[in-house]
């Protein structure tokens, strides 16, 4: 092989390395996907009362159904359908009414006055998820002396 061809071997080559590394996230198409976003308002309400819930999906999307979990990590009973098929691509406003008797359903200390919850929405095909909390405030006055004197 004479100079000039390995001169020309070696430019090419160094274009080709640099055209890989600047270009590497497009050719292994992002395994990284971008995660979504999740956020419930207000933030403290009370049971009758509706939250606001928002989710913005990543680049993968997010499953159809949203769960509600107590603070303990306990799943509670009923889902958020969040859009009409089993992946949702597009931002996501869903009002979601925590129904009047949610704070006689729960075992209140007498002394609790709000309690924590938060919804979890999964990444669609994906063993990641996102949550958002809340808090729920007794509707019901506790039985007990008063607190005000």
């Amino acid at each position: 092989m004479n100079k000039d061809n390995k001169v020309l071997l070696g430019a090419i080559l160094i274009i080709l390395v640099a055209l890989v590394s600047f270009n590497f996230g497009d050719i292994t198409g992002k395994a990284v996907s971008e995660g979504s976003i999740v956020a419930i308002s207000p933030k403290t309400i009370t049971a009758g009362e509706y939250i606001n819930v928002y989710i913005k999906p990543g680049s993968k999307g997010v499953e159809q159904l949203a769960y509600l979990y107590r603070e303990d990590g306990a799943r509670l009973p009923g889902t958020i359908n969040l859009c009409s098929t089993s992946k949702c691509d597009e931002e996501i406003n869903v009002k979601y009414k925590i129904i009047d008797t949610w704070d006689n359903n729960e075992k209140w200390d007498i002394n609790e006055i709000t309690k924590g919850y938060y919804i979890r929405v999964n990444e669609y095909k994906q063993d990641s998820y996102k949550t958002a909390s809340f808090t729920v405030s007794r509707k019901y006055e506790a039985a007990g002396p008063s607190k005000h004197l």
